[in-house]
């Protein structure tokens, strides 16, 4: 069995709003489950252009969003999550989006 969590950012922080992802994380990390995997994703595409309404702000030379001026936020399709939700099982522990790097197995 696979079991693909779609978790927090920043649940390696363990504190503030990532707390609930890294719970959970733990949580599912107890349960007897052979293959599962943690995708921490940053912010997704597409909440620009579906959700937020970034392209109607942008038109009056606004474009303005929740993420700290300077701090750089890993962006990610959905689509591209799902991919990687789907990859071959060699994928162990966690893909963290703030981090180059991804875990495997040996």
């Amino acid at each position: 069995m696979r079991v693909v969590v779609l978790s927090g950012l920043s649940a390696d922080l363990r504190r503030g709003s990532s707390l609930g992802a890294a719970l959970l994380e733990d949580s599912m990390s107890a349960l007897d489950i052979p293959q599962l995997v943690f995708l921490r994703a940053g912010w997704f595409m597409e909440n620009f252009s579906k959700m937020l309404d970034f392209a109607a702000e942008a038109a009056d030379g606004t474009f303005a969003t929740p993420f700290s001026p300077g701090r750089p936020m890993p962006m990610v399709s959905a689509g591209d999550v799902a991919h990687r939700a789907a990859d071959a099982p060699h994928i162990a522990c966690a893909v963290n989006a703030r981090t180059p790097s991804l875990r495997t197995s040996p």
